[in-house]
């Protein structure tokens, strides 16, 4: 596999992931039960915003720390975000669910490419302490409700920032059966 197909590769990982995400959530609008109400005082609690397209929104997220990786995660309505602060590949991924099913993903991957080999992404983040702040420049692509993705050739593309707050530390995943033998 080549560099760009690596990176191509990683980008739709995390494009999935997301929507995976989205998926076991729900991605509605429905109220937040009590029992996510009192996750935000656990270990890992904090807030996300995003500006994209000159709308600005605002997520509880959970933040994670991996052996090599940082990242936070949250969803509120129809959006669901994540961002891998530190790690390989640094990324924001936003995505949308429209009424009529189909999802639109807005994601800053650097080096993330087009399928005619265009470089179309780049994110950059900065740290201090458990604050992290970056820019991004976005590159949105829908999927449609039957699950195709439509291409990023020609998709639309915007300048995005972002801000992360893990500002109750970060949660660190239990080993399942598999990672602990």
């Amino acid at each position: 596999m080549t560099a760009r197909g690596s990176i191509r590769h990683a980008a739709l990982l995390a494009s999935v992931a997301i929507l995976l995400g989205c998926l076991l959530t729900g991605c509605t609008s429905e109220k937040k039960s009590s029992a996510a109400q009192a996750s935000a005082t656990q270990p890992g609690a904090g807030t996300a915003t995003i500006t994209l397209d000159g709308s600005e929104r605002t997520f509880e997220v959970q933040c994670e720390q991996r052996e090599s990786s940082v990242h936070a995660s949250g969803s509120a309505g129809p959006y669901a975000l994540t961002v891998t602060m530190v790690g390989s590949p640094q990324s924001a991924v936003l995505v949308q669910t429209m009424s009529d099913g189909s999802r639109v993903i807005s994601q800053a991957i650097n080096d993330m490419r087009d399928e005619a080999g265009k470089a179309v992404g780049r994110i950059s983040v900065n740290a201090s302490g458990n604050e992290y702040t970056g820019t991004g420049t976005f590159v949105h692509t829908t999927i449609d409700s039957a699950g195709k993705r439509v291409e990023t050739t020609g998709s639309k593309v915007s300048s995005g920032t972002f801000a992360v707050n893990c500002s109750k530390g970060f949660s660190t995943p239990v080993p399942t059966a598999a990672q602990s033998s």
